[in-house]
Protein backbone atom coordinates (compact mmCIF):
# COMPACT_ATOMS: atom_id res chain seq x y z
CA UNK A 1 0.00 0.00 0.00
CA UNK A 2 3.08 2.25 -0.13
CA UNK A 3 2.17 3.94 3.17
CA UNK A 4 -1.28 5.04 2.03
CA UNK A 5 -3.37 2.54 3.99
CA UNK A 6 -6.27 3.45 6.23
CA UNK A 7 -7.61 1.50 9.17
CA UNK A 8 -11.16 0.25 8.83
CA UNK A 9 -12.85 1.08 12.11
CA UNK A 10 -16.32 -0.27 11.34
CA UNK A 11 -17.36 -3.55 9.79
CA UNK A 12 -17.57 -2.00 6.33
CA UNK A 13 -16.23 1.25 4.96
CA UNK A 14 -16.44 2.69 1.46
CA UNK A 15 -13.84 5.14 0.17
CA UNK A 16 -13.37 7.33 -2.89
CA UNK A 17 -10.31 8.86 -4.52
CA UNK A 18 -7.25 7.37 -6.17
CA UNK A 19 -3.77 7.61 -4.73
CA UNK A 20 -1.09 5.11 -5.66
CA UNK A 21 0.56 3.31 -8.52
CA UNK A 22 -1.92 2.88 -11.37
CA UNK A 23 -0.75 -0.51 -12.61
CA UNK A 24 -1.64 -2.05 -9.23
CA UNK A 25 -4.92 -0.18 -8.75
CA UNK A 26 -8.22 -1.95 -8.92
CA UNK A 27 -10.42 -0.66 -11.74
CA UNK A 28 -12.92 0.88 -9.34
CA UNK A 29 -10.15 2.91 -7.69
CA UNK A 30 -8.66 4.04 -11.00
CA UNK A 31 -12.09 5.12 -12.27
CA UNK A 32 -12.71 7.10 -9.08
CA UNK A 33 -15.72 4.96 -8.14
CA UNK A 34 -16.52 4.04 -4.57
CA UNK A 35 -14.46 1.13 -3.27
CA UNK A 36 -13.73 -0.87 -0.16
CA UNK A 37 -11.22 -3.50 0.92
CA UNK A 38 -12.12 -5.65 -2.12
CA UNK A 39 -9.71 -3.46 -4.11
CA UNK A 40 -6.81 -4.85 -2.05
CA UNK A 41 -7.31 -8.40 -3.31
CA UNK A 42 -7.08 -7.07 -6.88
CA UNK A 43 -3.81 -5.26 -6.12
CA UNK A 44 -2.50 -8.37 -4.39
CA UNK A 45 -3.21 -10.48 -7.48
CA UNK A 46 -1.33 -8.08 -9.77
CA UNK A 47 1.64 -8.08 -7.41
CA UNK A 48 1.60 -11.90 -7.26
CA UNK A 49 1.53 -12.06 -11.06
CA UNK A 50 4.58 -9.79 -11.15
CA UNK A 51 6.43 -11.97 -8.65
CA UNK A 52 5.65 -15.20 -10.52
CA UNK A 53 6.48 -13.89 -13.99
CA UNK A 54 9.21 -11.40 -13.07
CA UNK A 55 7.54 -8.99 -15.50
CA UNK A 56 6.18 -5.50 -14.90
CA UNK A 57 2.37 -5.68 -15.11
CA UNK A 58 0.75 -3.77 -17.96
CA UNK A 59 4.11 -2.51 -19.22
CA UNK A 60 2.72 -2.55 -22.76
CA UNK A 61 0.06 0.02 -21.76
CA UNK A 62 2.12 3.16 -22.19
CA UNK A 63 -0.33 5.84 -21.04
CA UNK A 64 -2.82 6.24 -18.18
CA UNK A 65 -5.64 6.64 -20.73
CA UNK A 66 -4.73 3.34 -22.41
CA UNK A 67 -4.57 1.66 -18.99
CA UNK A 68 -8.02 2.99 -18.05
CA UNK A 69 -9.49 1.88 -21.38
CA UNK A 70 -7.95 -1.60 -21.50
CA UNK A 71 -7.82 -2.61 -17.82
CA UNK A 72 -10.55 -0.60 -16.14
CA UNK A 73 -13.18 -0.54 -18.86
CA UNK A 74 -12.48 -3.62 -21.00
CA UNK A 75 -11.22 -5.95 -18.26
CA UNK A 76 -7.80 -6.70 -19.77
CA UNK A 77 -5.55 -8.64 -17.37
CA UNK A 78 -1.92 -9.70 -17.67
CA UNK A 79 -1.26 -13.17 -19.00
CA UNK A 80 1.86 -15.23 -18.75
CA UNK A 81 2.28 -15.87 -22.43
CA UNK A 82 2.13 -13.29 -25.23
CA UNK A 83 0.70 -15.88 -27.60
CA UNK A 84 -2.45 -15.94 -25.42
CA UNK A 85 -2.56 -12.19 -24.93
CA UNK A 86 -4.98 -10.24 -27.19
CA UNK A 87 -2.70 -7.20 -27.16
CA UNK A 88 0.16 -9.32 -28.55
CA UNK A 89 -1.72 -11.08 -31.36
CA UNK A 90 0.49 -9.30 -33.88
CA UNK A 91 3.56 -11.15 -32.64
CA UNK A 92 5.77 -10.60 -35.66
CA UNK A 93 8.40 -12.81 -37.24
CA UNK A 94 11.02 -10.25 -36.18
CA UNK A 95 9.91 -10.50 -32.56
CA UNK A 96 10.08 -14.28 -32.71
CA UNK A 97 13.59 -14.06 -34.17
CA UNK A 98 14.53 -11.67 -31.38
CA UNK A 99 13.36 -14.17 -28.75
CA UNK A 100 15.31 -16.93 -30.45
CA UNK A 101 18.45 -14.78 -30.34
CA UNK A 102 17.78 -13.50 -26.80
CA UNK A 103 15.88 -16.26 -24.99
CA UNK A 104 16.36 -14.51 -21.64
CA UNK A 105 13.84 -11.91 -22.85
CA UNK A 106 11.20 -14.49 -23.74
CA UNK A 107 8.15 -14.15 -21.47
CA UNK A 108 8.13 -16.47 -18.49
CA UNK A 109 5.63 -19.29 -18.86
CA UNK A 110 6.06 -21.05 -15.55
CA UNK A 111 3.06 -19.82 -13.59
CA UNK A 112 1.36 -22.94 -12.20
CA UNK A 113 -2.25 -23.41 -13.25
CA UNK A 114 -3.34 -23.36 -9.59
CA UNK A 115 -1.85 -19.89 -9.20
CA UNK A 116 -3.43 -18.70 -12.46
CA UNK A 117 -6.83 -19.86 -11.22
CA UNK A 118 -6.33 -18.01 -7.94
CA UNK A 119 -5.20 -14.86 -9.74
CA UNK A 120 -8.15 -14.97 -12.13
CA UNK A 121 -10.49 -15.15 -9.13
CA UNK A 122 -8.74 -12.23 -7.42
CA UNK A 123 -8.55 -9.76 -10.32
CA UNK A 124 -12.16 -10.00 -11.51
CA UNK A 125 -13.67 -6.79 -12.80
CA UNK A 126 -16.60 -6.87 -10.36
CA UNK A 127 -15.20 -6.30 -6.84
CA UNK A 128 -17.97 -8.38 -5.24
CA UNK A 129 -17.14 -11.35 -7.49
CA UNK A 130 -13.51 -11.45 -6.32
CA UNK A 131 -12.28 -14.19 -4.05
CA UNK A 132 -12.21 -13.22 -0.37
CA UNK A 133 -9.10 -13.18 1.83
CA UNK A 134 -10.00 -16.25 3.96
CA UNK A 135 -10.55 -18.38 0.85
CA UNK A 136 -7.32 -17.03 -0.65
CA UNK A 137 -5.45 -18.12 2.46
CA UNK A 138 -6.98 -21.61 2.23
CA UNK A 139 -6.14 -21.94 -1.46
CA UNK A 140 -2.55 -20.81 -0.91
CA UNK A 141 -2.17 -23.40 1.86
CA UNK A 142 -3.49 -26.07 -0.51
CA UNK A 143 -1.11 -24.95 -3.27
CA UNK A 144 1.79 -25.04 -0.80
CA UNK A 145 0.86 -28.63 0.08
CA UNK A 146 0.59 -29.64 -3.59
CA UNK A 147 3.94 -28.06 -4.44
CA UNK A 148 5.51 -29.82 -1.46
CA UNK A 149 4.14 -33.17 -2.64
CA UNK A 150 5.42 -32.56 -6.17
CA UNK A 151 8.89 -31.74 -4.83
CA UNK A 152 8.89 -34.89 -2.68
CA UNK A 153 7.86 -36.95 -5.70
CA UNK A 154 10.77 -35.56 -7.73
CA UNK A 155 13.23 -36.38 -4.96
CA UNK A 156 11.96 -39.97 -4.72
CA UNK A 157 12.17 -40.58 -8.48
Amino acid sequence: DFGLSREITSGHQTLRGAIGTMRYMAPEVCLDSSYDCDCDIYSYSILCWELWTQKVPFEELATPDLYREQVCQRGYRPLYSPEEDPLFRHYSHEEEQYHQNYPQHRPVQTVPNEILVLLSQAWKQDPKARIRWPKTKNQLALIETLVGLQLEERVLC
